[in-house]
């Protein structure tokens, strides 16, 4: 194996996960968590979402990295604000 650079590292994790979990709903956290080279999680990236010419979220959507708060909670407490976006 070769040492890469940081942002080669973490798309071989994602690569590598991809495989290992597929299925057991986690990579969508890796998407939130793993970053690019400027920093940027790979949700914003063409490459992570593959066969696509599209990212996964565009910037305008970046509020949709967080999920909306369910309505029974909101009901429940009202101190509890929705989460930004989702209004």
């Amino acid at each position: 194996m070769i040492a890469g650079d940081y942002a080669d590292n973490e798309w071989a994790i994602l690569q590598e996960r991809d495989k290992e979990f597929v299925g057991e709903g986690s990579r969508w956290f890796d998407l939130l968590r793993l970053r690019d080279s400027n920093g940027k999680p790979f949700v914003f990236s063409v490459k992570a979402h593959y066969g696509s010419s599209l990212p996964i979220l565009t910037e305008d959507k970046a509020y949709m990295m967080l999920w909306p708060v369910n309505v029974e909670v909101l009901n429940g407490d009202p101190e509890i604000k929705q989460t930004p976006g989702y209004e």
